[in-house]
C-alpha cells in the first residue's frame, strides 16, 4: 500500500503555502521601501504639484474604474516644488490607493475622491479626502505609524512611508483629519519660489 500523509500533514502544506507567499512579500515590501529612500544623482528636480497628483491618479485609474469611484479635482498648476517628482508620486498614489480601498471595503454605496492642489505663499497643499467614513483609530495621526493600519489586507506601511516622504524628502509634514463623510489626508511641502 502507498503511504498517505495523514490529515495533520496535509493540513499543515496550504498554511506553509501562504506563509512562504507572505514572507515573500514582505521581502519584496522591504526592498521596495530601502529602494524607495535611496538617494539617487540628479533625481532632485522643479516640477509641478498638479502633475504629480495627474500622474498618481491615473496610476490608479484601473481601480478607481473598476470600482466606480467619482473623481473631482481642483488643482491648481501654479504650485512649483524642488525634489523628486517620483518619490511624491508614491506618495500621492498611496494616499489614493489607500482612500479607494477604505472605501471599497466599508462598501460605501457612492465613492468619491476630492484631490486639490491649493497654492500658499510660501506653501504648495495637496489634499486627498474621502468620502469612507474617516478615519476610526484614535488620536487620527497614529495612522502614520509604521504597522498602524484599520485594513484588514493593509501591512501599515503606506501612510509611514507617505509621512516619511513629506518630512525628510520635501521638509514639509502630512496630516490627516476626519470631516463630515470621511478622512481628508494633506501634504504641506515648501513652495519652490526661485532665488529670492
Amino acid at each position: 500500500a502507498e503511504h498517505q500523509p495523514d490529515a495533520s500533514v496535509r493540513s499543515i502544506k496550504p498554511a506553509l503555502e501562504k506563509l512562504d507567499d507572505s514572507v515573500q512579500f514582505i521581502n519584496q515590501t522591504i526592498t521596495d521601501i530601502q529602494n524607495l529612500f535611496q538617494e539617487k544623482t540628479g533625481t532632485h528636480q522643479l516640477f509641478s504639484a498638479a502633475d504629480a497628483m495627474e500622474q498618481a491618479l491615473r496610476q490608479s485609474q484601473g481601480e478607481i474604474d473598476s470600482y466606480h469611484v467619482r473623481v473631482m479635482r481642483a488643482l491648481d498648476s501654479s504650485g512649483t516644488l524642488y525634489g523628486d517628482p517620483a518619490l511624491l508620486k508614491q506618495a500621492l498614489f498611496n494616499l489614493i490607493q489607500n482612500a479607494v480601498q477604505t472605501m471599497t471595503e466599508r462598501r460605501v454605496a457612492h465613492p468619491s475622491l476630492r484631490l486639490s492642489v491649493i497654492v500658499e505663499e510660501e506653501y504648495v497643499l495637496l489634499e486627498v479626502a474621502d468620502n469612507g467614513g474617516g478615519v476610526t483609530i484614535e488620536p487620527v495621526e497614529s495612522v502614520f505609524e509604521p504597522h498602524i493600519t484599520e485594513r484588514e489586507e493593509g501591512s501599515g506601511l503606506g501612510l509611514s512611508i507617505v509621512k516619511q516622504i513629506a518630512e525628510k524628502r520635501f521638509w514639509g509634514s502630512a496630516s490627516v483629519q476626519n470631516n463630515n463623510s470621511g478622512a481628508a489626508f494633506l501634504l504641506r511641502l515648501p513652495r519652490y519660489r526661485g532665488k529670492e
